[in-house]
Order: structure tokens, then C-alpha cells, then sequence
């Protein structure tokens, strides 16, 4: 199904009605600039893949609370600029997938990640709090 005009912060999106979902995709979504705030209650995630999504931004500070989330991907997203530092908090996260490179605050995701591709974030696109 082609949703590319479909509106992920449209507040009529029941996202409790989504717990079961396993595997999420967003493709050539323009709007896509952050996950929807409605995703975190989707708590069976377990792949999330983010593609041609040329204004997202980056993840929110709340991407641990996909606890069963083992596979990220994140694939020609060139706004792509900052990962949480709660992300090390995905103890499910066994591959987290694109270009970009990891800096000591990201040991803990790579101590128990595969990393798939050498990642390339600096320091100032991790965000911590």
C-alpha cells in the first residue's frame, strides 16, 4: 500500500490499537520529521525501519520504552543528526543498521549489538539526558 501523504501525528491514529505489531516500516514519508509520539505504545516492536524519510530528524529520548525493539534501521535519511542516549537502554537491540559511526557514548549499544554497517555519529549528534 503507497501512503506517502499519510499523516503519522494525526491524533485520529489509535497506536494502543497497535501493541501487537511486530515490524513497522516508514518509506518516502516527507512529514517524517520525528517517530510519532503514539509509537512508544507499541510495545511488541520489534523492527522498526525508517527509509527515505529526507526530513527525520532524529530518534526521541523515549525510544527505550520499545524494550522488545531488536532491529533499527535507518537507511538515506541525509536531516538524520541525533540518537538519544537512552537508546543503550534496548537490551533487545541486537542490529542497528546505516552509516554512521559510534562514539564512547554509545559502547553500551555496541557492546551488545551487531552492528551491521560501522556507524558514524559524532559527539554533538548524540543526545543525553
Amino acid at each position: 500500500m503507497n501512503c506517502q501523504k499519510l499523516d503519522v501525528y494525526d491524533d485520529s491514529i489509535q497506536w494502543t490499537a497497535l501493541t501487537d505489531v511486530r515490524t513497522l516500516e516508514f518509506e518516502y514519508l516527507e512529514q517524517l520529521r520525528t517517530l510519532p509520539e503514539g509509537l512508544q505504545s507499541v510495545t511488541a516492536l520489534e523492527d522498526l525501519q525508517i527509509r527515505a524519510c529526507y526530513n527525520f530528524t532524529g530518534l526521541q529520548r523515549w525510544i527505550h520504552r520499545l524494550s522488545s525493539l531488536q532491529r533499527l534501521t535507518i537507511e538515506n535519511c541525509p536531516n538524520f543528526k541525533s540518537v538519544p542516549g537512552s537508546i543503550s537502554s534496548l537490551t533487545s537491540l541486537q542490529h542497528l543498521v546505516q552509516g554512521l559511526k559510534v562514539t564512547e557514548d554509545l559502547k553500551d549499544v555496541k557492546k551488545r549489538t551487531a552492528i551491521v554497517q560501522e556507524m558514524n555519529f559524532t559527539a554533538q549528534q548524540i543526545v543525553t539526558k
